[in-house]
C-alpha cells in the first residue's frame, strides 16, 4: 500500500494505533521505512520533498521524533508554490538562453550544439537529452550532442551517432509525423516502440521537438525524465529558443562547409601540376600556387606585389587578354578558355592554355580563378608531327606515282604476255600439229616424239602465262568487301570438282553456316585453289577425306582446309607460297606451282594470314584468317 492509497482509506486513529508502519501500509517503499526508523532512533528530523504521480501534487514531508523510539510525519501540499517556482525557473532559463546566444558568435558548431542541449535541458528541468541534425531527405539523423547525464548513465558498448528514421523507435515518430511528440508515460504501450538497446538509460517521460526551416526538418531536440509531465508550453519554449539560435547554427555550419571547401581548394591547388592564380577586380594577383611560380620563375613576393597581371603577358597577347578581362569587370560574357603567351622572368615566351572561372568572395568582390598549362613543348611536338605528316604525305604521293607507273608498266607487260608471247607459242603449237598431221609419214618415230614434246612445252608455257596473268589480276583486281556464305560457296566448288572425277571416292565435309566478309570473286578463287589442291593431292587415296571447317583461336576466327593426302615435309613449308616452287614432281601431281601464291595474296588483301601443318603421308591442313567477320 502506497502513501496515497493509505490516505484514501480514511482509517481512524483506533484502526492504526499500536500497529507497525508495514502492518498499516504493506507497500511502503524501503526508503520511507528506513527514514522513519532513523529519525525515531537518532532524533534528527528529516525534510523531504516528494512528488505524487497519482495525485499530480508536490508534498513537503517533515519527519520528527516526539519521544525516543517514535516518529511523527507531517505532509504539507506545496504544489502551487512548486509549480510557480518551476515556471519562474523556466522563465529565467529562457531569458538566460536567449541572452547566451549573443556569446556564441565566435564558437564552433559543436560548442553551439552542446549549448543548445544544455539550455533546453535546463530550461525544461529534464535529466537527459540529445540534439541532432536531420539530413536533406529527412531519412536520417546525426547526433551532435548528448547530455552529460545521459552519457554518464548510459552503459551501451557502442553508442551510435547516426540513426535511420524509418528504423528508429518512439522519438522518430516526431520526424515521421512531422510534429512534436510527448510521451509522459513512456512505459505505456506505443505503436512506435522498437525496444531500447541493452545499457540504454531508463526513460520515464520523453519530449521530442522537430525544428523546421522553409518547410524542411533541419534538426531535432529531445529531453527526458523530468519529475512533472511535459506540456505544450515546453514545446513552445524549445521551438522559440531553436528559432532564435537557428540563424547562428546555420551560419556556423556554413562556415564549416566554407572552411572545408577552402581547405580542399588549397590542398588541390597547391599540389596541382596546373599553374593556378587568383586575380581581383583591380587586376592584381593575390594568390598563386607553387606550379605558377615554377612556370614563371618569379618569387611569390614579386608576383603578389606586381601592380597588374598584364606585366606577365607577352606583347602579342596583351590586347586580347586585357579586352577579355574588361568584359569580366563589366559582367559581360567573356572567353573562359583560350591560348596566350606568358613571359617568364628569364625572358622566355611560353605558350599557355588558360581556363578561367569567377566567384564572389565573402566581401562581395568578384574574383577570377585562373588555371594555366604550359603547352609550348606539346605544341612544338605537334608541329613536328604535322611536319612529319606533310613529309609522309609527300612520300606517299611520290610512292603512289611510282606505283601508278609500275602498274602501268605491269599492264603493258600483261598485254605483251597476253598477246606478243602467245602468238609465237600458238605458231609453235600450230606448226608442230601440222607437221604431225600432214607429214607424219615422212617423219621417223624420234622426230614425232620431238614434235610432241614441243607441243606439250608450248601448252605448258601457255598455262604458265595464264597463271602469271591470274597472279597479276589478283593483286590488281578491284576489291569489294561484302557478307558471303563461305559454306555455300565451298559446297558449290566441291560439287564441281567431284563431277569432274565421278569415279573417285571423295568424302567432303563442309561446316555449315560459315559467314565471312570479303570480295566474292577473290574468295571464290581462294577456295577453288585450296579445294583443288586437296582433291589433287588425295588422288592416290582409296577413300579421300576433305574438310572445310572453322575454330576459335585467341578470340579470332580461323578457317581451315584439311585432307588426308600425300602431305609434305614441313622443313620446306616456306617455299609453298613462292611462285613456281613445287614440293612434288609435275609427273606425279600436275601443276605450275602458282596456286598457293595466289591464295596468299588474296588472304593478304583481306587482312588475314595463312599457315600450313603437314607431314609426309599424313595429309595437310591449311589454316587461314580473313580479317573482321560479319557478326563482329
Amino acid at each position: 500500500m502506497t502513501l496515497i492509497q493509505f490516505l484514501n482509506t480514511l482509517l481512524k486513529a483506533a484502526d492504526i494505533l499500536g500497529r507497525t508502519v508495514l502492518d498499516v501500509m504493506p507497500g511502503t517503499e524501503p526508503y520511507w521505512v528506513e527514514t522513519y526508523g532513523r529519525v525515531a532512533i537518532s532524533g534528527e528530523p528529516a525534510f523531504i520533498e516528494n512528488y505524487s504521480r497519482e495525485l499530480d501534487k508536490y508534498f513537503e514531508v517533515t519527519v520528527s521524533r516526539p519521544a525516543p523510539g517514535q516518529f511523527v510525519t507531517i505532509f504539507a501540499d506545496i504544489s502551487a508554490r512548486k509549480r510557480a517556482g518551476i515556471k519562474l525557473k523556466s522563465a529565467y532559463a529562457k531569458l538566460d538562453a536567449l541572452w547566451s546566444v549573443t556569446s556564441l558568435e565566435k564558437t564552433d558548431t559543436r560548442t553551439i550544439s552542446d549549448h543548445i542541449l544544455a539550455t533546453i535541458t535546463r530550461m525544461t528541468g529534464s535529466n537527459y537529452g540529445f540534439y541532432g541534425f536531420i539530413d536533406e531527405e529527412e531519412t536520417g539523423m546525426t547526433i551532435h550532442s548528448w547530455s552529460g547525464e545521459a552519457m554518464k548513465d548510459c552503459v551501451m558498448v557502442d553508442k551510435p551517432a547516426y540513426f535511420v528514421i524509418s528504423e528508429s523507435g518512439v522519438w522518430a515518430e516526431a520526424i515521421r509525423n512531422r510534429e512534436p511528440l510527448i510521451a509522459n508515460h513512456y512505459a505505456d504501450p506505443h505503436t512506435g516502440k522498437k525496444g531500447l538497446p541493452d545499457g540504454h538509460v531508463t526513460l520515464t517521460k520523453l519530449l521530442v521537438v522537430p525544428h523546421f526551416s522553409h518547410g524542411r526538418i533541419i534538426s531535432v531536440a529531445a529531453v527526458a525524465n523530468r519529475l512533472v509531465d511535459y506540456n505544450s508550453e515546453d514545446i513552445t519554449q524549445i521551438t522559440t529558443f531553436l528559432t532564435s539560435i537557428h540563424a547562428l547554427v546555420e551560419s556556423k555550419r556554413a562556415e564549416v562547409v566554407l572552411r572545408e571547401s577552402e581547405a580542399r581548394f588549397k590542398a588541390v591547388s597547391e599540389y596541382s601540376h596546373n599553374s593556378i592564380c587568383l586575380i581581383n577586380e583591380a587586376g592584381k594577383i593575390f594568390w598563386v600556387n607553387e606550379a605558377f611560380l615554377e612556370l614563371g620563375g618569379y618569387s611569390r613576393e614579386y608576383m603578389l606585389e606586381a601592380a597588374s597581371f598584364v606585366q606577365f603577358l607577352a606583347p602579342e597577347s596583351i590586347n586580347f587578354v586585357t579586352r577579355n578581362f574588361s568584359k569580366f569587370i563589366q559582367k559581360e560574357a567573356y572567353e573562359h578558355h583560350y591560348r596566350f603567351f606568358f613571359m617568364r622572368s628569364d625572358g622566355q615566351k611560353r605558350l599557355c592554355e588558360k581556363h578561367m572561372t569567377d566567384y564572389e568572395s565573402r566581401s562581395g568582390e568578384r574574383i577570377l580563378a585562373i588555371s594555366m598549362v604550359d603547352i609550348t613543348e606539346r605544341e612544338q611536338a605537334q608541329e613536328q608531327v604535322r611536319q612529319l605528316n606533310r613529309e609522309l604525305e609527300q612520300r606517299v604521293n611520290d610512292r603512289t606515282a611510282l606505283l601508278t607507273a609500275a602498274n602501268q608498266e605491269l599492264e603493258a607487260f600483261s598485254y605483251s604476255v597476253s598477246h606478243d608471247l602467245r602468238a609465237p607459242l600458238r605458231a609453235l603449237d600450230g606448226f608442230s600439229a601440222v607437221l604431225l598431221e600432214d607429214y607424219a609419214g615422212q617423219l621417223d618415230e624420234q622426230a614425232q616424239k620431238y614434235l610432241t614434246r614441243i607441243r606439250e612445252s608450248s601448252l605448258r608455257m601457255g598455262q604458265l602465262i595464264n597463271d602469271l596473268l591470274d597472279l597479276s589480276r589478283v593483286t590488281r583486281a578491284e576489291f569489294t568487301r561484302q557478307p558471303l556464305d563461305l559454306s555455300g560457296l565451298a559446297q558449290t566448288i566441291a560439287n564441281e570438282l567431284k563431277s569432274q572425277a565421278p569415279q573417285r571416292q571423295v568424302e567432303v565435309n563442309i561446316s555449315p553456316n560459315m559467314r565471312v566478309e570479303g570480295d566474292a570473286n577473290l574468295i571464290r578463287i581462294l577456295l577453288e585453289n585450296l579445294l583443288h589442291n586437296a582433291f589433287k593431292f588425295t588422288g592416290k587415296c582409296e577413300q579421300a577425306a576433305i574438310q572445310l571447317g572453322m575454330l576459335e583461336q585467341a578470340g579470332e576466327r580461323v578457317y581451315f582446309v584439311r585432307d588426308n593426302g600425300a602431305g609434305f615435309n614441313m622443313a620446306y613449308a616456306t617455299k609453298l607460297f613462292t611462285p613456281f616452287q613445287r614440293l612434288h614432281g609435275a609427273q606425279e601431281y600436275p601443276g605450275t606451282g602458282i596456286g598457293l601464291s595466289i591464295v596468299q595474296r588474296i588472304i593478304a588483301r583481306h587482312g588475314g594470314r595463312i599457315w600450313p601443318e603437314s607431314g609426309i603421308g599424313k595429309g595437310s591442313t591449311f589454316y587461314f584468317t580473313l580479317g573482321a567477320m560479319v557478326d563482329e
